[in-house]
């Protein structure tokens, strides 16, 4: 689920933008897909234009920042344990 970030009188929440079933079955071996890839789609599907996507660490790896970046988004994100760092 992508939600976007709103205010209400109560303070801030959640509301959903767009949910799609991410399951980790594949329908044929051809598939070369993977979680992520399917999940970076989707958020290149948003066509962000200059939007903020804060995600988890498990977002924070180079096929999903070059979704967003394509898309003309920026990713807040917290660094997963796997990142390495490259100059």
């Amino acid at each position: 689920m992508i939600g976007v970030l709103v205010k209400s009188s109560i303070g801030y929440m959640s509301l959903p933008f767009k949910v799609r079933m991410l399951d980790g079955y594949k329908l044929h071996n051809k598939d070369k897909s993977t979680l992520k890839t399917r999940s970076a789609d989707i958020v290149a599907s948003l066509q962000l234009d200059g939007g903020i996507l804060v995600a988890d660490a498990w977002y924070a790896c180079s096929i999903f920042f070059a979704a967003i970046v394509s898309s003309g988004g920026i990713l807040i994100s917290r660094v997963a344990k796997s990142a390495v760092a490259t100059s």
